[in-house]
């Protein structure tokens, strides 16, 4: 494993409620921070669309690159004057060499611009912005609007310490979109010659979503050498982790805004849809720092990777964040550790409380606690709390009130139930915490039963 979660931190709190393409840009010297924006799904001119590039001209990035979907219809004779309407209206400035009528492109004298293609900008539905002969030669407004590497479909781009590449998962592009596909083959060659510290794939339909998963993108991204892979198509913000690996939907750009009402999907660390937003990528030599700001500036979801070698920064304090549904996580083994210290420490046994119920306790473990996982259930009526939809429900579920970071020997957590979700009854508390060791983890498990007055 070449990398390691160092500290994840959730805002939103619970209880605070073929053609080959050409060789990629020249890298620039390694060690100073990098800044890249990532866009998605945004490409209606619609007001959201101005309120995130607002944001975005505020972070001075490095680049920008897109989930796809940049433009919804080609809707005018020109589609030319589409992507004009609708990405150089708000983005000109990262965009080199730029001849519209929205100013004088990007000031840098370089392009700062790196989109992916969506369904919708291969005509799905409306006038396509490329079209390709049977020999696998494309043509269109895409490739006369933009000046991207390569063939302008799929291309990798170098900046210092960040190597992005950038996929078409459309069906119609003349390469493929399988793993074996030319387009395929081609990633995995250059991720294999890259000597970045961080490799970030791009492209439009998500491998793992909660809304809905593109299962033919699981591609072996991570064993190819990616650390991320960022993806769009949903109208939502998530976080999933997958194996040593994180994926992101980063569909909020500005052109509507998705449900999330479907269960989350094992591995979904973090859901989002309240306001339109942009992530906002930082990588050095030694991190590579991952967030997601909404247009009124709060930071939703903040993520860091540590690079080998790299001394991360002190955790972050234990919080209510990434709630996430743990029913199906598997037990460790072989165990090669004893099960961690743990205790539900509040309310204590055969208290009464009353309003809001506050849960808390800690564990302890000499190599680190890895994550704590929580049962709250009505003794009275047999129902489980599902703090992902914040109702009572009669399936099991046991749900992470929060992971550690390895190594971290001590915890001490909490989760607030709303009082106004609980009526006069019986509960029941049960926790367990994970040991985290090199080769396999135990758990240890530690309950209460208190009562809820009126």
């Amino acid at each position: 494993m070449k990398r390691l979660l160092i500290g994840v931190l959730g805002v939103a709190m619970i209880a605070a409620i073929a053609l080959t393409p050409s060789n990629s840009s020249r890298a620039e010297a390694a060690g100073a921070p990098v800044v890249m924006a990532v866009i998605g799904d945004y490409g209606g001119g619609r007001i959201g669309e101005q309120q995130v590039a607002d944001l975005i001209d505020t972070w001075n990035v490095d680049l920008i690159t897109t989930t796809g979907d940049n433009v919804y219809s080609a809707d005018s004779a020109d589609p030319f004057e589409a992507l004009e309407r609708k990405i150089g209206k708000y983005y000109s400035d990262y965009i080199y060499p730029y001849t519209g009528r929205f100013g004088n492109g990007s000031p840098t004298r370089t392009n700062r611009f790196f989109p992916a293609l969506g369904n919708h900008d291969w005509g799905d539905p409306g006038v396509p912005l490329l079209n390709c002969n049977n020999n696998g030669s494309c043509s269109g407004p895409w490739r006369d609007y933009f000046n991207l590497p390569g063939n302008e479909r799929y291309y990798d781009v170098r900046r210092g310490d960040l190597h992005l590449f950038v996929v078409d998962d459309y069906y119609l592009d003349p390469d493929g979109n399988s793993a074996n596909s030319t387009q395929g083959q081609w990633i995995k060659n250059k991720m294999a010659a890259s000597d970045a510290e961080w490799k970030i794939v791009v492209n439009h339909f998500p491998p793992y979503s909660s809304t809905g998963s593109a299962q033919r993108m699981r591609w072996p991204f991570e064993s190819w050498g990616a650390d991320v892979m960022l993806s769009g198509h949903h109208h939502i913000f998530e976080r999933i982790q997958q194996g040593s690996m994180l994926y992101y939907v980063n569909g909020l750009g500005g052109h509507g805004k998705g449900s999330i009402a479907r269960p989350a999907l094992p591995g979904s660390k973090k859901r989002y849809n309240a306001e339109y937003g942009a992530m906002r990528i930082t990588a050095t030599d030694a991190q590579l720092k991952i967030d997601f700001v909404n247009v009124k500036g709060a930071v939703i979801d903040s993520t860091t990777l540590n690079a080998d070698g790299g001394n991360p920064p002190p955790p972050p304090p234990p919080q209510n964040g990434d709630v996430f549904d743990a029913t199906d996580w598997p037990g460790g083994g072989p165990y090669d550790a004893p099960p961690p210290t743990t205790r539900v420490g509040y309310p204590s046994q055969n208290a009464t409380v009353s309003g809001d119920v506050v849960v808390g306790g800690t564990a302890s473990h000499s190599v680190g606690v890895r994550h704590i996982e929580v049962v709250i259930r009505n003794t009275n009526n047999n129902l489980y709390w599902n703090p992902l939809t914040e109702k009572w429900q009669s399936k099991f579920i046991k749900f992470g009130v929060y992971a550690s970071p390895r190594g971290w020997k001590n915890v001490t957590w909490s989760y607030t139930l709303p009082g106004n979700k609980v009526s006069a009854s019986s509960l029941r508390v049960k926790a367990w915490a994970r040991s985290y060791t090199g080769s396999g983890d135990n758990t240890g498990s530690n309950a209460v039963t208190f009562r809820v007055a009126d």
